[in-house]
């Protein structure tokens, strides 16, 4: 009995459509039409797009696009924007979007208005305070580049002074060596005590501890020469190595692809998903119609 009941229910449900068919495709195409109708009486929305690259330090993101998306897509983030927008939270909400990829250093800012103008403002909004947040992570690391290298900078100086100083003092040391090997020959080559005598094997005995005592400072002075300019070399390398990290694998924050503004160009309304949604929502008013209008006349007749 309840197999036959529900066929019979299903017959009485068919054969309703069928009536009514005529009423269902006319409120089918009432609703299809009204729903194309508002996709092309809704207001055009106006978008421009900025591309940022977001600051590096060391090959290493200053913030991931990630983590910076969801900062800006804060309440406080999008309160500041609406009060430097004019505009209303729940608009700003919907003005504007950040994308971006993993591993990339770039977001895409994407504002939207309903004039180009309007548009062209929210992004460069966004956009302006995305790098005056980049920039204030980035201001204190570039301080400190800068202060390291120019510490490094003030070192090496001090080890050129240094080397020069030694190396003027291993000239003197040179010039000194060759005074007293010139006159120990000198006083060598003596053939009789008239031109020498004791006083001059005296002489002779403190120039010869004279170039000793000055062989030994001169040896002295240049290990210290040599160990001087060591440390130079690796000065100078780490000050390379500094400055190439610096200039080369850390950036600044910058727009990458600045924002035109968009004189013709806005979004065109989706007129296949319209379309289709209109269909959906077509078939499900028909099919409501026809209940209704079978339920009513029933209840008249009954």
């Amino acid at each position: 009995m309840q197999s036959e009941s529900q066929e019979i229910n299903i017959t009485h449900i068919i054969s309703a459509i069928l009536n009514k068919k005529r009423e269902g495709i006319l409120v089918f195409c009432i609703v299809v039409f009204v729903g194309i109708a508002l996709t092309f009486i809704v207001p055009r929305t106006y978008q421009t797009t900025e591309i940022l690259r977001l600051g590096i330090v060391d090959e290493k993101q200053l913030e991931t696009a990630g983590v910076l998306k969801i900062l800006f897509e804060s309440e406080t983030k999008l309160n500041e924007i609406a009060q430097d927008s004019n505009l209303s939270l729940s608009r700003v909400k919907k003005c504007f979007s950040i994308e971006s990829k993993i591993g990339e250093p770039f977001v895409t800012i994407k504002g939207r208005g309903k004039s180009p103008e309007e548009a062209m403002k929210i992004t460069k909004l966004v956009s302006t305070k995305i790098l005056n947040h980049q920039e204030q992570l980035y201001k204190p690391i570039q301080e400190k580049f800068e202060s390291e290298i120019a510490i490094l900078e003030k070192e090496k100086k001090g080890l050129e002074e240094k080397i020069a100083q030694k190396e003027k003092t291993n000239e003197r040391l040179q010039t000194d060596i060759a005074f007293y090997r010139s006159e120990i020959v000198k006083r060598s080559d003596a053939q009789s005590d008239a031109q020498g005598g004791i006083a001059g094997t005296y002489i002779t005995g403190t120039y010869i501890k004279l170039l000793a005592d000055t062989k030994k400072t001169q040896d002295e002075v240049a290990d210290e020469l040599m160990d001087l300019k060591q440390r130079l070399i690796i000065l100078g390398e780490d000050i390379q190595q500094k400055k190439f990290t610096y200039a080369y694998l850390s950036r600044p924050p910058r727009i990458e692809i600045s924002a035109l503004m968009p004189k013709k160009s806005f979004i065109p309304p989706n007129i296949v998903q319209n379309m289709i949604y209109s269909a959906v929502l077509g078939v499900f008013f028909a099919i409501a119609w026809i209940f209704i209008r079978t339920f009513h006349i029933k209840r008249q007749t009954m």
